[in-house]
């Protein structure tokens, strides 16, 4: 039997001019604007793997209970919330210059 030839690959791996281009220039880093108080805010809360889906009655009153606190404490509006299996993504806003009105009022999934 002849020993058969190795072909080596010549794509992938580390060589020079390879990888992600870097353009540095192109977008500076600077800092983020001002938040207006009452302006929403997306936020994207993501649990562990192992953690029971979010969906299930007793993870869903937690949350809604979390909700309520965070309203009480921090003084924070729920505009609206969505609950994924492993993750929360609510869009909540400051109190602040929008004063006290219907925006102030609880979001009604928590009342």
């Amino acid at each position: 039997m002849k020993q058969q030839q190795l072909i080596f690959r010549t794509w992938g791996g580390r060589r020079k001019g390879a990888g992600r281009k870097r353009h540095t220039d192109e977008l500076p880093h600077v800092a983020r604007p001002e938040v207006r108080p009452g302006q929403p805010q997306h936020v994207t809360i993501r649990v562990r793997p192992d953690v029971i889906s979010l969906r299930k009655s007793k993870s869903f009153a937690a949350i809604k209970q979390a909700f309520r606190l965070a309203r009480e404490r921090l003084g924070i509006r729920l505009c609206h919330f969505s609950v994924q299996g492993s993750r929360v993504a609510p869009a909540v806003a400051r109190r602040g210059s929008h004063g006290s009105g219907r925006a102030d009022l609880p979001h009604p999934a928590l009342q």
